[in-house]
C-alpha cells in the first residue's frame, strides 16, 4: 500500500475577477467550464509526477495498486493571502455509479483530519520560529480494484469548492474532475 498524494492549488483570485460575485447556495455553486479548469484555474501538483498526471481532457490519470490511498488536499495559488479554499465535497456524480461500480473500484471519498505543525518566523529574528498547531483535513480514497489488464476506467466526481476572503464565504465553485484509473 502506498499513499498517493495530490495536492489541488486553486487560483481564487482569477476565479473571483472572471466570474464576478459567486453563488452563496451550496446546492448552485458556479460551474468552472471544464476546458479551462487545469488551463487557467486549477493547478494539480503530484508528488510524484510517473503515478499523477493530467490527461489531454483535463482528466487525473493515477496509476495505482489495489489497497493504495489517494489523498486529495487543497490551497490557494495567488498574490494576495487574503484569500483561503474549503474543498467542502468530493462525491461521484452519479447515484447509480455510487451503487453499481465506483464503490467496488475505489471507496468514497471522506475526510480524514489532521494537526499539522506550522512554523512562523518571528519578523525580528528569522532564527527565532515557533510552531503552531493548524487542524486541517484531507479527501481520502482507497483503491479496491483495477480495471482490466491493459484498459482505463474513469470516473468523474462533483468537487465543490468554497472561496474565503479574510475568512468571509465569497461562494461555491463547482468542478468535475474525471480520475482515471490506469491499468495498462
Amino acid at each position: 500500500m502506498k499513499m498517493i498524494d495530490i495536492l489541488m492549488a486553486i487560483r481564487t483570485e482569477d476565479i473571483i475577477n472572471d466570474y464576478g460575485k459567486l453563488s452563496k447556495d451550496i446546492n448552485k455553486p458556479v460551474s468552472l467550464h471544464p476546458s479551462v479548469v487545469y488551463d487557467k484555474y486549477i493547478r494539480i501538483l503530484p508528488e510524484d509526477e510517473k503515478v499523477v498526471s493530467i490527461d489531454d481532457v483535463g482528466d487525473i490519470v493515477i496509476k495505482a495498486n489495489v489497497g493504495d490511498m489517494i489523498r486529495f488536499n487543497g490551497i490557494t495559488l495567488n498574490n494576495n493571502p487574503m484569500y483561503s479554499i474549503s474543498v467542502l465535497k468530493f462525491a461521484p456524480m452519479a447515484e447509480k455509479m455510487i451503487q453499481e461500480d465506483v464503490v467496488k473500484m475505489m471507496d468514497l471519498p471522506k475526510v480524514e483530519h489532521y494537526i499539522k505543525m506550522m512554523p512562523v518566523m518571528k519578523m525580528d529574528n528569522p532564527l527565532d520560529v515557533d510552531m503552531q498547531k493548524i487542524k486541517s483535513y484531507y479527501w481520502m480514497i482507497e483503491v479496491n480494484e483495477l480495471p482490466y489488464h491493459g484498459s482505463v476506467r474513469v470516473m468523474y466526481y462533483e468537487c465543490i469548492i468554497g472561496i474565503y476572503k479574510e475568512g468571509v464565504l465569497q461562494g461555491y465553485v463547482a468542478i468535475e474532475p474525471g480520475i482515471v484509473l490506469d491499468n495498462k
